[in-house]
């Protein structure tokens, strides 16, 4: 039977959907999906993934190839619906010889993930369009589903399995879920070592020569976050990625003249109508052809979903500093922000040196047990011989008299044999008592100190800010206490307790002022030297002059250390 000319038109414009759906991803989109409305900036997202997946994604100033793609965007505007569930399952169908690894927070959402992109490539019209794709019927669990083709898709939560596992395609899709994590330098540093150590080296080229790609899809959460590391990183600044930064509200210019009466009334230049007639004419309007060209105003990124300025302004003044972080993807440190995040440079606790040349504790006293009252703060760090600081640790509690002398002494007692010069306490009232009575009753090295200057708490940490930002403070990247330090100090001076920036502030102030070992004299302590001696490493042989032997020395190294290379922050 011969089909109509009605009949013939929608089976062409049937065929021409599932043809269009192979060689582009929003068609493919479509074609999963028709009952959608697509507002412009899933349009243009899918368009940037688009050219992804076909390796054909360029950057806009050099033009170059570009394989890395971050993605920044709020949260309930379907990131991971495109990014994470969508073009994963289109990509494998136009080569099920792929391997894709997709990682999240946790293994229930990696899961729900995998899922989802397996329910996308057995839908009916994927299945119609891809006829040469087809699942392997013996693999098919949500993390960890195969192609009879020889292609595989992995499901990972954050700290889960890589090992034996590959990716042409990586996707992180927000490794972080709560503003508690966000908030912990261990989780930051938890994420950030899962990328570098597990995720990133199991990329390798498909199986066709394409190198690998990958896709980091996260709502800004903190400015330390995987985002916030990654544009630290010389591939970042080398225009390797490409960053895709979509804010809920959005700053747009005005394309006509608009009288200012016209604009929103919290507009800077909005006027009420009385005002509006005093005004001069060529002051009455703003936009192009006025004395305001660059003018602009605010326009919600997905008003058609309920975010439109006024749910967003709510949402602002609920609280600003959540809004900037995870709608306008501009995170920023809630307090005084004196001692920055970034400052911060981490040492993992195995490549703690062996010997110091100076190692130190300084003590913050604070007499009672009272639950509001301020903190006694004990904090041990030691000086290398290339002028680096390490804390060790760090012990806070609120003590009476007695309590906090046997912890003292206690801490004399660990730290006696790995080179402890003695506490040094300040010379206040409590810190006065406290010092005469451990030099009476026991024979632990106590020395009072005193401040340089007489500054505040904020002109005694500026005085130290050089250190840190320079990165000679090194904190290690897992201990108890860490979260909680690390959270006082970028807090500092609008925390409600302060006491561990005082102690750090008494103690780098101390170790910047002790003195090292000349270099002339660590050459003289290595004896004669030979270049001609096995190993013949000028640096083997000054080695044995009084530094560790380490792999690794920190921020501070001595100019004549060619061999080691300084790591860029974060990265161990």
């Amino acid at each position: 039977m011969s089909l109509s000319k009605t009949d013939k038109q929608k089976a062409l414009k049937r065929l021409l959907a599932l043809r269009k759906a192979q060689d582009n991803f929003i068609d493919f989109v479509r074609l999963l999906h028709p009952d959608w409305t697509i507002p412009q900036f899933h349009l243009d997202l899918a368009a940037t993934l688009d050219a992804f997946g076909k390796d054909e994604l360029a950057h806009p100033e050099t033009k170059a190839p570009v394989r890395n793609l971050m993605i920044n965007m709020p949260p309930r505007h379907a990131k991971s619906t495109y990014c994470t569930e969508l073009f994963p399952a289109w990509f494998m169908l136009r080569d099920p010889r792929r391997f894709i690894m997709t990682t999240s927070y946790n293994n229930d959402l990696a899961r729900g993930f995998g899922q989802n992109v397996l329910a996308n490539v057995k839908h009916p019209e994927a299945q119609k369009a891809f006829t040469d794709f087809s699942l392997n019927p013996k693999r098919q669990a949500p993390q960890e589903w195969a192609t009879e083709q020889g292609g595989v898709y992995y499901g990972i939560g954050v700290g889960g399995t890589t090992v034996g596992r590959a990716a042409n395609l990586l996707i992180i899709d927000d490794p972080i879920r709560s503003r508690e994590e966000a908030e912990s330098p261990t989780m930051r540093n938890k994420v950030w070592d899962f990328y570098v150590g597990s995720l990133s080296t199991r990329m390798q080229p498909e199986v066709s020569g394409l190198q690998p790609r990958q896709i980091v899809i996260q709502t800004r959460w903190h400015t330390d976050d995987l985002s916030g590391r990654i544009t630290e990183l010389d591939e970042w600044h080398e225009d390797e990625w490409m960053h895709l930064n979509i804010p809920a509200r959005q700053e747009v210019p005005l394309t006509k003249r608009t009288a200012r009466v016209s604009l929103p009334e919290n507009h800077e230049l909005h006027t009420k109508l009385g005002a509006f007639h005093k005004l001069e004419e060529d002051e009455k309007y703003v936009g192009p052809g006025t004395n305001y060209p660059d003018t602009t105003i605010h326009k919600a990124l997905w008003p058609q979903r309920g975010f439109d300025l006024d749910w967003l302004a709510k949402r602002e003044r609920l609280s600003p500093f959540e809004f900037h972080a995870q709608y306008q993807q501009t995170p920023y440190i809630r307090g005084g922000g004196i001692i920055k995040d970034s400052y911060w440079t981490y040492y993992e606790p195995e490549q703690t040196p062996e010997n110091f040349a100076s190692l130190i504790i300084g003590v913050d006293t604070a007499f009672t047990k009272s639950s509001r009252a301020n903190y006694t703060v004990a904090l041990v760090a030691g000086l290398s011989q290339q002028g680096d600081m390490y804390i060790l640790q760090v012990d806070r509690g609120r003590w009476e008299s007695p309590e906090l002398k046997r912890r003292l002494v206690h801490l004399n007692n660990r730290w006696r044999g790995k080179g402890l010069r003695g506490f040094y306490i300040e010379a206040v009232t409590s810190g006065t008592m406290i010092i005469q009575e451990l030099r009476r009753e026991s024979g632990v090295n106590v020395l009072p100190y005193q401040p340089r200057g007489k500054g505040d708490k904020e002109t005694r940490v500026h005085s130290i800010l050089p250190f840190l930002e320079g990165g000679r403070v090194l904190l290690p990247s897992r201990a108890n206490w860490l979260d909680t330090f690390v959270e006082e100090c970028t807090a500092f001076p609008s925390a409600k307790y302060d006491d561990q920036v005082d102690a750090l502030s008494m103690t780098i102030d101390i170790l910047s002022r002790q003195h090292l070992q000349p270099f002339e004299d660590q050459i003289a302590a290595a004896g004669p030297l030979s270049l001609n001696t096995y190993g013949g490493s000028l640096n083997d042989q000054l080695g044995k002059a009084g530094r560790p032997q380490q792999k690794w020395a920190g921020f501070g190294m001595s100019a004549y250390d060619d061999d080691l290379k300084r790591q860029p922050r974060h990265k161990r």
